[in-house]
């Protein structure tokens, strides 16, 4: 198994535990009434875990956002790599056309100068 499977399954278990984790959250707050004076100290705890679940599963699925940044600038970098490889096909194939203008010419002249030396 190499590091990307491992990274992949680590971030399957986490988002698993983390949903899971809010499931039996709400299935305690079903059941469990809270006491008036721990309500709001409660309902604040509360409201950040709902708060850094999505950063929690973001983490644990595996998205780092220096690889997403990366994986941006090496696709820009490809992508003018492909641009300049179209550009040094295009000279390539007008190199040729070229060329075989000239031997084109030079056959044709060839054979002008073959039919004037016969007459």
């Amino acid at each position: 198994m190499n590091s990307r499977e491992r990274r992949e399954l680590r971030g399957y278990i986490g988002s698993g535990v983390v949903f899971l984790f809010v499931i039996l959250l709400l299935i305690f707050l079903s059941y469990v009434e809270i006491p008036q004076t721990n309500n709001d100290t409660f309902k604040l705890i509360t409201g950040a875990l709902v708060a850094t679940i999505g950063a929690a599963i973001y983490v644990f699925i595996g998205k780092d956002p220096n690889e997403l940044v990366e994986l941006q600038r090496k696709n820009d970098s490809l992508e003018t790599r492909v641009e300049q490889l179209v550009g040094q096909k295009d000279a390539y194939e007008n190199l040729i056309i070229k060329m075989q203008d000239d031997t084109i010419d030079r056959l044709l002249l060839n054979k002008a100068l073959e039919h004037d030396d016969k007459s």
